[in-house]
């Protein structure tokens, strides 16, 4: 959990928090978050609504535009693995993902599983240039290098 969510539910006001809810909504889940918070939710940084906060809009429909700034966690190798070495990385994570207990449990975190026909090496990769293209120019503007 990170140092301005603990902050906040200790009752130090911050103006704003940019955190994924897997970094600290288990930890507020136990004390009847919404009803005894101090601050609020006002958007999730997203496409599309969370389900661990279904109430919370996303920035889209906050009207933020192009806001949109979702934790993904990924796995690489190193670059010239054999394919059939990849190929077998990818089989055994997609199993794992698609088991019920830990379907269960990463939806406890407030983790979503993307769909199997995005998960890959291709469609890694492509994610991959894809959040590049979008967010280089921001940081670049950002600064100044």
């Amino acid at each position: 959990m990170g140092k301005g969510i603990l902050l906040w539910m200790l009752g130090v006001p911050l103006p704003i928090i940019l955190r994924s809810p897997c970094s600290w909504l288990p930890s507020v889940r136990d004390l009847d978050w919404p009803a005894s918070r101090r601050g609020r939710a006002l958007a999730i940084a997203a496409k599309q609504r969370s389900p661990m906060l279904p109430d919370v809009p996303t920035s889209y429909e906050q009207g933020l535009g192009d806001f949109d700034c979702v934790v993904m966690y990924a796995l690489f190798a190193p670059a010239g693995t054999p394919k059939p070495i990849v190929d077998k990385l990818a089989a055994a994570l997609n199993a794992g993902l698609d088991e019920a207990q830990v379907k269960k449990r990463l939806a406890e975190l407030g983790a979503e599983i993307i769909e199997p026909n995005r998960r890959g090496p291709k469609p890694l990769a492509e994610l991959v240039r894809s959040e590049a293209k979008r967010l280089i120019p921001i940081l670049q503007a950002a600064t100044g290098k």
